[in-house]
């Protein structure tokens, strides 16, 4: 099933927006950001996949990886219960780049 971000925040110039991936095999379809961006990984496994970097692995709890600007990328749960947050930083509070 498609997840979608739980809870979304600014705080201090950062924004992060939190996921959960309840079962195995959830998922969160390929997007792209204006902005560079890590996703961290707070629970469990998740396979990050992510054509223009080449990159698909799994990030297992507790681990990041950091991603381009404008690279589409998706994620999908390996373990239940695993959660993901997308940080980024936002130049003047503009939260633009962040959908």
């Amino acid at each position: 099933m498609e997840v979608f971000a739980v809870d979304v925040g600014l705080f201090g110039g950062i924004f992060v927006r939190k996921v959960l991936f309840p079962a195995i095999g959830d998922y969160v379809s390929g997007h792209d950001h204006a902005l560079d961006h890590i996703t961290m990984v707070s629970q469990g496994r998740i396979r990050f996949r992510c054509p223009v970097t080449g990159i698909d692995r799994d990030i297992v709890a507790p681990d990041f990886i950091e991603t381009p600007a404008r690279a589409r990328h998706e994620m999908t749960a390996v373990e239940p219960n695993s959660c993901a947050w997308c940080i980024f930083a936002v130049p003047d509070g503009d939260m633009t780049g962040t959908a």
